[in-house]
């Protein structure tokens, strides 16, 4: 996205494609109605999207490259490539299964394996995550990494160092289009909850000034809009999940946004319990 959104700043005037393997854009860190806006956003500034493909060969004429081609067959003509494929630790090397989770390394508060005083950090770490009841969830994230850094070397020393806000939460721009996705903001895609009847999930949406309470079944049948879209996801009165998506301007001040969300979804503080109030909020009033 930065890549993009500096092609586009810089007035290159070139022409860009877009290959999404998924049917959605940003489909991990954006539910499926944020994904349009993002898709529509992007067309409107003349980005062609291509999705449910994949590059599988690059063509080359006097060592440079000519075009992508694609798994349908098709051929897009090409002077830059850039590639973004995700995130997957590399782990085969390790020989004790127990040390391994669904997506990484399993580990504790403190960063220690299930071996004592070996201990992962960083992208390849499942860590407990509090939304998801300590449950080791993969977070991959550069915050995340730099704070598993220095806590893994501090216990490595002696010390007794806990993370203990290991949450999902992802900050990211495109030109003058910001979201911050948190917690577990589409319970479907997240899988939550773990077998547990005993949940009581309610989906809260507005699309400023939209208001209405749905339940899981109706998410598809919500109308798109470009002034700022916000929803919350409730366990009972626990606020577990936080998505917002909106224009950047002094009314969306999105780097102070970032850390009061993640504040409301680790202490809990009592706005939180009103979802109403929550969707209302006034951000540009925030310090």
């Amino acid at each position: 996205m930065k890549f993009i959104r500096g092609m586009l700043e810089g007035n290159y005037n070139v022409k860009i494609n877009v290959i999404e393997k998924n049917h959605s854009m940003l489909g991990s860190v954006l539910d499926d109605k944020g994904s349009s806006i993002i898709e529509q956003y992007m067309r409107e500034k003349g980005i062609n999207i291509i999705k449910q493909t994949t590059a599988v060969n690059l063509t080359q004429e006097n060592r440079s490259i000519t075009s992508v081609e694609l798994s349908n067959g098709r051929l897009i003509p090409s002077d830059i490539v850039l590639v973004c494929i995700g995130i997957k630790p590399s782990v085969s090397f390790l020989q004790n299964e127990t040390m391994l989770g669904k997506s990484g390394i399993l580990v504790d508060s403190h960063l220690q394996t299930q071996i004592n005083n070996i201990y992962a950090a960083g992208d390849v770490a499942q860590v407990p995550d509090p939304i998801f009841e300590k449950i080791p969830i993969f977070h991959p994230s550069w915050s995340h990494a730099k704070a598993h850094g220095r806590i893994a070397a501090a216990n490595m020393i002696g010390g007794n160092k806990e993370y203990l806000s290991h949450i999902h939460l992802q900050k990211i721009t495109f030109v003058d289009l910001g979201f911050i996705s948190a917690g577990c903001f589409e319970p479907n895609k997240h899988n939550f909850p773990p077998n547990d009847k005993n949940r009581d999930l309610k989906i809260f949406q507005s699309t400023d000034p939209f208001l209405k309470e749905i339940t899981k079944d109706e998410t598809k049948n919500i109308q798109n809009s470009f002034l700022q879209y916000r929803k919350l996801i409730y366990d009972k009165e626990k606020l577990v999940g936080v998505l917002i998506l909106g224009k950047l301007d002094s009314t969306y001040p999105i780097k102070r946004v970032k850390k009061w969300v993640k504040y409301l979804l680790l202490n809990q503080p009592q706005i939180a319990k009103h979802p109403q109030r929550m969707l209302r909020l006034d951000f540009s009033k925030f310090k």
